[in-house]
Formats: C-alpha cells, structure tokens, sequence
C-alpha cells in the first residue's frame, strides 16, 4: 500500500474510533517515508481523536514552525482541547491571516470565539443586551467564501435563537435543509425551533430523525427528551404561552400572577373543610399552596425548551464538517 494510501486508512480508522490500527497505519507510512511532511499532520489528528492531546502537539511540532493554515487550524483545535482557549484563538487569527480567503479558517475561528466565552459570560452579556459580533462576522464571511457552507448557517442559525431572533433562525434553518436535507445540524436547529414555537409534533419529527440517523450528542438528546412531553387537550394552550413567553421574564410573572389568582378561588373553596381561621392566616396558606400547585407545573412545561434553548455549546455533530 503506498503512503497516500496509508494515511487515508489512519485517519478513515480514526474517524470510526479505531485508533490503535490508525496508529499502526501511521507509522508503516512513516517506516516507508521517514521525511514526509504529511505524516507529522495525520499523526495529530489520529492522536487528538484519541484524546492524547499533548501528544497530539507534540507530533504537529515535531517538524519545525507550522507555516500552513491547515495545520494551524489544526493546533488551534488542540489548544482549546488541552484549556488554553484564547491561545487557541489567536492560532486560529494567524491561520485567517496566512488565508484570507479560507471558508474553513473564518468558521473555526468563529467557533473558537464563541467557545471562548464562559457560559456564565454569555448569559451575562444576554441579560444587559450585549452582543459580541465578531464570531458571526466570520460565519458570515465564510458563506460568502463558499455560498453553500452548512456548518456556518446553522451556527448563526443558532447564535439567533439564542438572542431570541426566531425569524433570522428560521431562515437560516430552511436554507440549511433547502441545501442538505440530512444536515445534522440543520435538523437540530429546525428542531430547537419548532419546540421553542409551541409547534411540538415537527420538534419531535426532527429529534426522531436525529436519533434515527446516529446524530446523538446531549443537544439532540435534550430536544428528544423534551418532546416527549405529551400535550394533552389542556396542558397545550399552557405551553403555547409559554413559547410566546420565552425570553420575556416580566410577561412571565404577569401570567404567573394571573394563574394564581385564577385558582386561588378554587384552592379557596377546597379548603373550607379546614378549621375556622383567621383570614390573614387563611390567605397566606391559599397563597402558599397556589404557588405550591402552580410553580412545578410551570417549570415542569418550561424548563425542556429551557435546556433545548441552552444546548447550543454541544459537541458538534456527525456531520458538520
């Protein structure tokens, strides 16, 4: 078997988790061609697939400064796996300033700078309004470099339903699907949508696909477990509300504040079995067991588009790139 051919097998056995054999591939190529200068790249990649990051450096450095994008990119991935997420960033500077032009080079670093972030960060940055543009600008950038870029879609696709911008998400998401109708990634997001628009039947067809085509990482799972919840004859205009209230806190405990006086009345009549009490003290106990009643249910019908709306910093999917 030549060379080529060997360092395809390595990084095809990797992909499936193989990597003893892509080992063993690797290192018949370098027997057959100690002075390649390809080797030290696929042995990275083999390396980081199986975790051994510092081996995985080790080996991309071991010929000399990385003067290539490629291989750039590549030490940025490695760097942000070993934790030194903005050394990882500024590799991924250097790779778009080696190629501008690169589709690749601009995704990644958009991925980098949103990864970059803490999530405590993000969520900081939502509730005062504030936006950090940059890593959309890349994506944005790398659909220009190559019109038909699916990853970079679904990620702006995504960073919009994060800031609750449901018509720029769902364009998005018909394009990615438009394109590739079994893009992973497009699915989820088309999913997230659905689920977060109260329409639960098509969130539960796209977590079905997911699932169905080995697309399983704790996003989709999430989704999955989400619309499971059966939406029976009463518990679906609740949760048609709550989709129309996601991401508007004080609309929320205005309707939360109606809910309570709604059953209180009822709560009221339930409890007249109860001993002759003052009302002070009646009313603090119909105001405790309304909130008792209504706050797990609240939660209980809210918090999986919560998770499904939050999962956004999953693992990439199988087909992303």
């Amino acid at each position: 078997m030549t060379v080529e051919g060997l360092l395809h097998k390595a990084l095809a056995t990797s992909r499936v988790g193989s990597h003893d054999a892509a080992l063993a591939a690797v290192r018949h190529a370098l027997v057959l061609a100690p002075e390649s200068t390809e080797i030290p790249g696929v042995l990275a990649v083999v390396l980081l697939r199986k975790g051994d990051f510092d081996d995985a450096e080790a080996a991309l450095l071991s010929s000399g400064p990385l003067s290539d994008a490629d291989d750039l990119l590549l030490h940025a991935t490695i760097l942000f796996r070993r934790g030194r997420a903005q050394d990882a960033v500024e590799r991924a500077r250097d790779a778009v300033a080696l190629a501008p032009e690169s589709p690749s080079a601009h995704y990644q670093l958009g991925g980098l700078l949103e990864a970059s972030q803490t999530w405590e960060a993000r969520w900081r940055a939502r509730r005062e309004g504030r936006r950090d543009h940059e890593c959309e600008r890349h994506w944005e950038q790398a659909i220009r470099l190559a019109p038909e870029h699916l990853p970079a879609r679904a990620r702006l696709g995504m960073r919009a339903l994060e800031f609750n911008e449901l018509r720029r998400a769902q364009g998005f998401a018909k394009e990615c699907l438009a394109i590739d109708p079994a893009f992973a990634s497009g699915r989820l997001l088309a999913g997230q949508i659905a689920w977060q628009t109260g329409h639960w039947r098509a969130a539960r067809e796209h977590a079905d696909w997911l699932l169905a085509n080995g697309c399983v990482d704790h996003a989709a799972l999430t989704l999955l477990h989400s619309t499971k919840l059966r939406a029976g004859p009463i518990i679906r205009p609740i949760q048609r509300v709550l989709a129309l209230l996601n991401g508007r806190p004080i609309a929320t405990i205005a309707s939360l504040f109606c809910l309570v006086l709604a059953l209180s009345p009822l709560l009221s009549s339930l409890l007249r079995w109860l001993p002759d009490r003052p009302p002070v003290q009646m009313n603090l106990l119909i105001g405790a067991l309304t909130l008792a009643v209504t706050l797990p249910i609240m939660c209980y019908l809210s918090l999986p588009g919560w998770l499904a709306r939050h999962a956004l910093k999953a693992p990439k999917l199988s087909n992303d790139f």
